[in-house]
């Protein structure tokens, strides 16, 4: 069974990225690929069409090197690298949410549940698998011993049954779960994105009512204690390859970044206008954000935290991710006939 559903996959996808005719017929299209780019924004090679989430992972078969591996709502497979599909990886769980820090391990949410396996399909596990409850914005540590994540009433989305939510612990070295926090919700609390630096949780919290302040939250793992670090009515995604700095999209006011220790906080590049669609990624040396949202000349950038050079990006981007080398970016491209402009 399982081979033909490998079959099945391979065939529909090998028909989605069949060759296009690109000439003058059918002008004003406007198509998703999946597509790398120099980190300058130049040298675009278009890979797939489709807007399946790629990322570059480690080849866990040879030391040193990468692959590109690509997520969509129910699968994952990977590709070489001239873009020709090469193999499914996972058929029956997909939606990458987070790829580990060492590139050796991702995170899914399928199906209300949070699983987790090595980026070649291996080891695969679900960590929750609670049929009457519901998990989602799950993070793993940068050693790979802990993934955490909200938990949920199944039918949370009702606002009549959305009285409780908890932030939850997997301990992935004992194979056991702990409840670090849980709200009484009173119908009015959120809990979105996460990123766990050492024993630290910071993720954004926003109360419907405004009972309580919006913005990003710490958790101490250690003492289970919460506390406001930072005011903010929104934010994109938290993210850290760090251990003493963490950064967020802060609505309007741009990238922030903030001291894990202190919670000191500046603006890492300030008056850009980022609205409320940026989406940041971290290369693997630390030395580099992608960043997609409203800035004031309307495009994406990618920014070197070493040089403060910013270099903006011809094409729309999604989430995207570095090379090993920090040389390239794979993302979802928006593709535009060449004469619609």
């Amino acid at each position: 069974m399982r081979f033909i559903k490998s079959i099945a996959i391979l065939l529909l996808l090998l028909l989605i990225t069949s060759c296009y005719d690109y000439s003058d017929e059918g002008k004003y299209w406007s198509e998703e690929w999946t597509a790398t780019m120099n980190i300058d924004g130049s040298e675009i090679d278009y890979l797939l069409k489709g807007a399946q989430t790629p990322f570059y992972v480690a080849d866990l078969s040879n030391p040193g090197q990468e692959k590109i591996i690509m997520s969509s709502s129910s699968s994952v497979y990977s590709l070489n690298s001239e873009g020709t599909l090469w193999e499914g990886i996972l058929l029956d769980v997909g939606n990458i949410v987070e790829i580990s820090q060492d590139r050796t391990k991702m995170v899914m949410e399928y199906n209300y549940d949070i699983y987790v396996a090595n980026v070649d399909g291996t080891g695969l596990r679900n960590l929750t698998n609670t049929p009457d409850l519901r998990e989602d914005f799950a993070s793993i540590s940068a050693d790979n011993s802990m993934v955490v994540y909200n938990q949920w009433p199944l039918n949370a989305l009702d606002p009549d049954e959305l009285n409780w939510i908890s932030i939850n612990g997997y301990n992935l070295n004992t194979d056991t779960e702990t409840i670090l926090l849980r709200e009484e919700t009173e119908k009015h609390t959120f809990i979105r994105e996460k990123c766990i630096i050492s024993d630290k949780i910071f993720y954004y919290k926003w109360y419907e009512l405004n009972v309580k302040p919006r913005g990003i939250y710490n958790l101490n793992m250690s003492t289970l204690t919460d506390s406001l670090v930072y005011s903010c009515s929104s934010t994109g995604n938290i993210i850290s390859n760090s251990t003493d700095a963490v950064y967020f999209l802060a609505s309007s006011e741009g990238i922030v970044e903030m001291d894990i220790n202190t919670f000191a906080s500046h603006d890492l590049i300030g008056g850009k206008g980022v609205g409320f669609r940026g989406v940041l990624s971290f290369n693997p040396t630390y030395e580099y954000l992608a960043f997609c949202g409203d800035t004031n000349n309307g495009n994406d950038w990618i920014y070197s935290m070493k040089t403060g050079d910013i270099f903006y990006l011809p094409k729309p981007i999604g989430y995207a991710t570095f090379n090993l080398n920090s040389t390239k970016i794979i993302s979802v491209i928006s593709r535009r006939h060449p004469d619609d402009f």
